[in-house]
């Protein structure tokens, strides 16, 4: 993480954050087939090893957003509130490192409960932490509210103050995809929440393989539906320090002598657009850097 970091850098971090029990059940390949002959190194890297291992994604995630707001300019605080969304994981990750570290060294009852205590809570906050931006940032979902709006001088003004009208540009033809997308992304957040109850209330069930596979499969998924939205928001409002310009604008020459306009990419007879697009027309927007 210590270089530029691109949107293919980030994104490709921010893959590998769905993908750690990957990394944590690389333990029992490496026991199951023999690779590693010490039994009681196996025991121990379950416990302890591999747990920090599989943060090893989110770790490179919160040295990217360091990276990015020291080296950017302008700066943007937005690095730094998404630096905590991370780190909040990570509490989250060590207070249930230290629930199973006390589980297996079979500690008292109320150093294990208190552990369980503080590992439910700080997940807690770091999910409510990632669906607070995934919703309302890395999709801007609801966030671009105000600003679109202010972009549309005709826009009924009823809807200014609510957060959760969708935004006005959108690639997706039906508004039903986006709000599905946001209770489907709020369920499988909470994956971790199911499975808890279903030990609460299943134990047996909650042990059983089929389970166990449950879990990191929604978030697999769920990681596929964020991409979709996610590369969706990054086309429409241009995340990589780029405008979306619908038409480019008349450039004026500075020379006297040459006292002239460039004709613009639209014809002039076009003018500019505004408010919505009529019922089944399709708007074709162009990049250009600043």
């Amino acid at each position: 993480p210590f270089h530029r970091v691109r949107f293919s850098d980030f994104f490709l971090a921010d893959q590998l954050t769905s993908v750690t029990s990957m990394l944590y059940d690389s333990q029992f390949i490496l026991c199951t087939w023999r690779l590693v002959e010490l039994p009681e190194l196996c025991v121990e890297a379950r416990a302890v090893g591999l747990p920090v291992l599989s943060n090893y994604p989110g770790v490179v995630r919160l040295v990217q957003c360091l990276w990015r707001l020291a080296s950017e300019h302008p700066r943007d605080w937005g690095h730094l509130i998404n630096l905590g969304k991370y780190l909040s994981g990570l509490v989250a990750d060590a207070f249930k490192l230290l629930f199973s570290a006390a589980k297996h060294r079979k500690a008292s009852a109320a150093y294990i409960y208190n552990m369980n205590i503080l590992w439910i809570v700080t997940q807690l906050i770091a999910t409510l932490y990632k669906l607070y931006w995934d919703l309302f940032r890395d999709w801007s979902l609801f966030e671009a509210l105000h600003q679109d709006r202010s972009e549309h001088d005709d826009a009924d003004a009823s809807h200014t103050h609510s957060w959760f009208h969708l935004r006005i540009r959108r690639l997706y033809p039906h508004a039903w995809m986006y709000h599905a997308a946001a209770v489907a992304n709020v369920l499988l957040r909470l994956t971790w929440v199911w499975l808890l109850l279903l030990a609460r209330w299943w134990p047996r069930g909650a042990a059983s393989p089929v389970v166990l596979l449950v879990g990191p499969c929604l978030e697999v998924g769920r990681r596929a539906l964020w991409n979709v939205f996610r590369l969706e928001n990054e086309q429409v409002n241009n995340c990589g320090k780029f405008r979306v310009l619908k038409s480019v604008p008349q450039l004026v020459l500075r020379s006297a002598e040459e006292a002239e306009v460039v004709s613009p990419v639209m014809p002039p007879s076009s003018g500019p657009r505004t408010g919505h697009p009529e019922e089944g027309e399709r708007i074709e927007m162009g990049f250009t850097a600043l």
